[in-house]
């Protein structure tokens, strides 16, 4: 607990802030706020309140002065937020928990114990989940990068998974077949992380197969246009394979990816072939996550993420989070909007 130093004119500030979140203070106004947190006597900032500024002025010259101050008042008033294994456990949210499980964690965030979670309440939580996806994700660039480091391994043991007649060659259909089961090589983005529905072949087109066919409705039968769209439709194919190959992909993308990585045309994958592949499909998976921890850090920077989550907790629209609206979408799954 901070010492009760020039704190008052700081909370008011707080309060004022957190009322009227669509506000921002500029790194010098975060500097006044420190000056009148600054204890004279100790000549030193209370360390939490002093890891707060650091970070808002880090994140550049303008802050979100709702959650800055927020956070500011956590700080002065000594809020502990829960540990790192419970924060693991909230990231469960994404995929939906028990009636049991969401109560505890109803728990956690209810700080007061009135039965109802406000916005700064809910604005926790949203951060602490926000940072148990990001932090997961983390350490699956980490696994990832680690199999990367020995490519030649990671070819060895895709070989092993594809070489069902056991001839140390990878035939087509071999290869075909289980590309669409999923080769459950590197440790990919669940669907809860990456947005996509469920396990196997996604549902949803890439951004890039919509282009191509959409550009073929559009200008279908102009001279030399169908080589330029099967040219278009095979990189699609193949960036979503490349995405998707861990968990499934469709036959149009295993395709794609069988004419990209059979080199010599031999109709066979060989050890380097495999390698080839692994290297470029690891290589997608990291850019991958890396779009979406940025997402996920972007979606935790504004405001507006705490008032969506909001609307969807709040079925009855009176502005709070009651326990039963709570457990009913954390059993389903709560996702945070990065859109």
């Amino acid at each position: 607990m901070a010492s009760p130093w020039n704190t008052g004119r700081a909370l008011r500030l707080a309060e004022d802030a957190a009322a009227a979140s669509s506000t921002t203070l500029t790194a010098g106004e975060i500097q006044q706020i420190s000056q009148d947190l600054y204890d004279p006597k100790q000549n030193q900032l209370e360390e939490s309140v002093f890891d707060v500024l650091s970070q808002s002025l880090l994140a550049g010259d303008v802050a979100d002065s709702g959650d800055l101050m927020l956070d500011l008042k956590d700080a002065i008033e000594g809020v502990e937020y829960p540990s790192g294994a419970v924060i693991n456990h909230v990231g469960n949210l994404t995929k939906g928990v028990t009636e049991a499980q969401a109560a505890r964690i109803w728990e956690l965030y209810d700080h007061d114990g009135n039965g109802v979670m406000d916005r700064s309440e809910l604005r926790r939580l949203v951060h602490d989940l926000g940072n148990a996806i990001i932090r997961r994700l983390s350490n699956k660039v980490e696994r990832i990068s680690k199999q990367m480091s020995k490519p030649k391994d990671s070819a060895k043991e895709l070989l092993k998974a594809l070489d069902k007649n056991r001839d140390g060659r990878v035939q087509k259909v071999e290869f075909v077949n289980l590309a669409i089961r999923g080769l459950d090589n590197i440790d990919a983005m669940s669907p809860d992380e990456r947005g996509g529905s469920s396990r196997g072949p996604p549902s949803k087109r890439t951004k890039v197969q919509d282009e191509a066919r959409a550009l073929k409705t559009a200008r279908r039968g102009e001279p030399g246009f169908e080589m330029i769209h099967m040219l278009m439709l095979r990189v699609a194919n193949l960036k979503a394979g490349l995405a998707n190959l861990a968990t499934g992909v469709t036959e149009e993308e295993a395709e794609a990816l069988w004419k990209t990585f059979d080199a010599d045309g031999d109709g066979t994958l060989d050890l380097a072939e495999l390698q080839a592949l692994f290297t470029e499909q690891a290589t997608t998976a990291i850019q991958s996550i890396y779009a979406r921890i940025a997402s996920y850090a972007d979606a935790l920077s504004r405001s507006r993420t705490v008032d969506e989550l909001l609307d969807k907790f709040d079925a009855d629209g009176d502005g709070k989070v009651q326990k039963s609206e709570f457990i009913k979408l954390a059993v389903t799954g709560v996702k945070i909007p990065t859109d």
